[in-house]
């Protein structure tokens, strides 16, 4: 995958929004940068998120996807020239995706080094940035997710820079079988004990394969 490369880097402030007379406050609509944008621990600089209990924090501090998947958005939700990051995502990239990453894999991405961390789970808050409240339940049936890295060492990223993977998790669990895992293969204790030995992997998620892989 020497040609993975980043095709956007996208941040947004959180804002209030007006939706149906309702206040709502989202950071989701995220836009591209000109040029490298610093990375700290937490993640880009001028990027925020509002539900942090979902999205952010240490091991969600990135969060990339494929940009192979917006062709399948444009034909199966209607969704044509939609932006770069319109999915929320920080990194719009190609060549890598659900099956060719996997859980605790090394990337080294402009000079920031980042390690997989998390599927992204399905979102009421994309759903609403789409336009359709069956759009979470799509997402995670097509698998096309995308992926949540934490930041090992900190740098900066800009759009055209290239995506090394420098280290490979030797149990190759897939970010495609980690989210399945979690919301559909639920008796697949084999996975559970490999997803829960994996330290990459955002705490809440381990614990909760650990308890299924113990129970």
């Amino acid at each position: 995958m020497t040609d993975a490369r980043v095709l956007a880097v996208s941040v947004s402030p959180i804002r209030e929004l007006d939706r149906d007379g309702k206040q709502w406050t989202t950071a989701i609509f995220k836009e591209p940068q000109e040029g490298p944008v610093a990375v700290h621990r937490l993640g880009f600089e001028g990027d925020d998120q509002a539900a942090k209990h979902v999205h952010g924090g240490p091991y969600r501090a990135l969060y990339a996807y494929p940009h192979q998947h917006y062709a399948y958005w444009a034909e199966h939700q209607g969704l044509t020239n939609w932006p770069y990051g319109g999915f929320g995502e920080n990194l719009t990239v190609t060549h890598l995706d659900e099956d060719n990453m996997h859980m605790g894999d090394t990337l080294c991405i402009g000079s920031v080094l980042t390690q997989v961390s998390q599927p992204r789970g399905p979102c009421n808050t994309l759903a609403m940035r789409v336009g359709d409240v069956h759009f979470p339940k799509k997402l995670a049936e097509s698998g096309r997710t995308g992926f949540y890295m934490r930041v090992i060492e900190e740098g900066e990223i800009g759009a055209g820079d290239a995506i090394e993977i420098v280290d490979r998790d030797p149990r190759e669990l897939s970010v495609r079988r980690c989210f399945r895992l979690k919301y559909f293969d639920k008796d697949d204790l084999e996975g559970m004990k490999i997803a829960a030995e994996i330290e990459a992997i955002e705490p809440s998620w381990r614990a909760w394969y650990a308890e299924r892989a113990n129970a």
